[in-house]
């Protein structure tokens, strides 16, 4: 069904400016994604310092001469430069392989109460500081109490976590009750013991 109303119009690759190098050094399927990309968004670049942040543009240029590179500030990027991309049949048949390479596991913690402010707030700083490197991705919307009407977004990369931050409403209506909105879900590397 998807095939016959969407079609691929290119590939975006996101690349953090923060442990986008680390990233790059560690798992050769992030190569290979900013390589295939037809457009690099480097995000976090207000949180990364200048030389850092100019000596990974430097590396995806030399990765992906042909790709155009965007950078976003605080997370806002324009989103006319993401469409009409016209990547072409490639990036189709792309989207049709198996995803995964063995290498990169997910899971998801699933609540039905809501969760404590300070205990999700713990949890989030044992998590970076015991499993930051081995974390690609953190992301979560958390049903917190005293939040019942708005989620709480939680999102990290290694060891930087944004703070979590009240979401300003909900995407379908109703109330957090009415969701399963504490599903954090963990990409992690394997090797070593997943916090579970």
């Amino acid at each position: 069904f998807l095939v016959e109303t969407y079609v691929v119009d290119g590939l975006v690759t996101t690349v953090d400016a923060v442990n986008g190098a680390q990233t790059l050094d560690r798992y050769g399927q992030s190569l290979n994604q900013v390589a295939m990309a037809d457009r690099l968004a480097v995000t976090k670049t207000d949180l990364a310092d200048a030389q850092t942040r100019d000596d990974l543009l430097a590396r995806l240029r030399s990765l992906n001469p042909g790709a155009p590179i965007l950078t976003a500030t605080h997370g806002a990027i324009d989103p006319n430069q993401l469409i009409d991309i016209g990547g072409g049949d490639w990036a189709a048949a792309a989207f049709a392989a198996p995803a995964g390479d063995g290498e990169i596991q997910t899971f998801s913690i699933v609540r039905e109460e809501p969760l404590d402010a300070a205990m999700v707030n713990r949890f989030l700083e044992t998590v970076a500081a015991r499993r930051g490197p081995d974390l690609l991705r953190v992301k979560g919307i958390v049903n917190v109490a005293g939040h019942s009407e708005t989620p709480v977004v939680v999102q990290g990369v290694q060891n930087l976590f944004h703070p979590p931050r009240v979401a300003r409403r909900l995407a379908h209506g109703g109330s957090a009750h009415t969701h399963r909105f504490h599903r954090p879900r963990y990409f992690e590397r394997i090797g070593g013991a997943a916090a579970r």
